[in-house]
């Protein structure tokens, strides 16, 4: 069946796309994989204008897309979760345009997404690990050596993304005015180039829980400030000079220059290189983000410390930290199920049984501690008194 062509939609798919790649300033990658998406869904409305789309074509398009198929095989539920949510992600921009703020409504975000059952399955379906334990990271940070200005500035990066979960949007566009070094606050505002999540300014404080990360990013920091006299405006971490090295068979020179990282995908690559030289597993920037909450939670007990974390993280509720990051590896679910199994057990026993119990217990106590006075007594040693006759 021919395809019928849109010439709206296609312009408003344009800006999108650069939205994406100058706003948002996304990896080429990521860009063309949203875009992709939302260009399914266009061909899916053959024609028929965005701005014409209601809850009866958004759910369609929902059920149309459990059709797709991929060498013959239909596709993962997370890869039909990720196409769907593109497509949201796209009109929940074209609602704020003009022209179609009134047009669209916002029920039909709701027609596009799976189910709350299908969405918790996606989530639930993880392997033992898939974010880096402390240890790891301190084990590839600890393998970078060298005295290359990247070989100070990537152990920074790595440290910061655990200390603090930042989003790696917000990392590459960090100025220098934006750390308040003695505070240990970093303000991402999107009216000096960050990229905070809904376009509000966020400070995120950064969590001291291992010295050997703090050491890092600050050493970094006055590195920067000190030997390569970078202003206020400069960025935090600056991209990598390309320069070779003279006579040393295509090895760049390992500098920085004062500019800002295009996109996020600098970053990736660095940890892929990173990671492999290591000889450990790699993670994407993302996954640290789960290892900042996973370590900060385990070390929150009261209700205003677990509010301190995710409202550090830059979320809204405590429900969006637990839903995307609180998610617990299999073993340590298993270890704390047993636990609570365990204290059910002991809250099972018969006021009769817990004092019997309790008696056993105090009797231990007692013997033990006659044992230990008895020790303590001087020895006989013979003859020295008599009794009486």
């Amino acid at each position: 069946m021919q395809r019928n062509y849109n010439m709206e939609n296609a312009k408003k798919m344009g800006d999108y796309e650069f939205r994406l790649k100058e706003g948002k300033r996304f990896s080429v990658r990521t860009v063309q994989s949203k875009m992709r998406y939302v260009n399914e869904f266009d061909i899916f409305l053959n024609g028929i204008d965005f701005r014409a789309v209601d809850n009866k074509i958004a759910a369609n398009y929902r059920e149309h897309v459990r059709t797709f198929e991929k060498n013959g095989n239909r596709l993962l539920l997370k890869t039909i979760n990720n196409k769907l949510l593109s497509v949201i992600q796209f009109f929940i921009w074209l609602k704020k345009e003009d022209g179609y703020k009134i047009k669209i409504k916002e029920s039909i975000l709701d027609y596009f997404e799976l189910s709350n059952t299908e969405k918790k399955t996606i989530l639930t379906k993880r392997n033992l690990q898939k974010f880096p334990p402390l240890d790891h990271i301190l084990e590839l940070i600890g393998s970078i050596k060298g005295d290359r200005e990247v070989d100070l500035r990537d152990p920074a990066l790595i440290s910061l993304l655990t200390l603090t979960g930042i989003r790696d949007g917000a990392l590459i566009n960090l100025q220098i005015k934006d750390l308040d070094i003695r505070e240990m606050i970093i303000t991402v505002d999107p009216e000096t180039g960050g990229t905070p999540k809904g376009g509000i300014v966020n400070y995120i404080i950064i969590p001291e829980f291992d010295k050997v990360l703090v050491e890092h990013f600050l050493k970094w920091v006055n590195y920067l400030t000190s030997e390569l006299n970078f202003s206020p405006q400069d960025p935090i971490f600056p991209k990598t000079d390309n320069k070779i090295s003279p006579g040393s068979n295509l090895i760049p020179v390992g500098n920085v220059t004062n500019e800002f990282w295009k996109s996020t995908g600098s970053i990736s690559m660095m940890l892929k290189k990173r990671f492999k030289a290591a000889g450990l597993k790699y993670y994407s920037p993302h996954t640290l983000r789960s290892s900042s909450y996973q370590i900060l939670r385990k070390l929150a007990s009261k209700p205003e410390e677990i509010a301190a974390i995710w409202q550090n993280m830059g979320h809204i509720n405590s429900r969006v930290s637990e839903l995307h990051y609180g998610i617990l590896p299999i073993n340590e679910r298993k270890m704390n199920l047993d636990n609570i199994v365990d204290g059910a057990n002991s809250n099972d026993l018969s006021l009769d049984e817990k004092i019997e119990l309790l008696r056993k217990e105090l009797k231990k106590d007692f013997n033990l501690g006659i044992q230990e006075i008895l020790k303590r007594l001087p020895k006989d040693k013979g003859g020295d008194d008599k009794e009486e006759k």
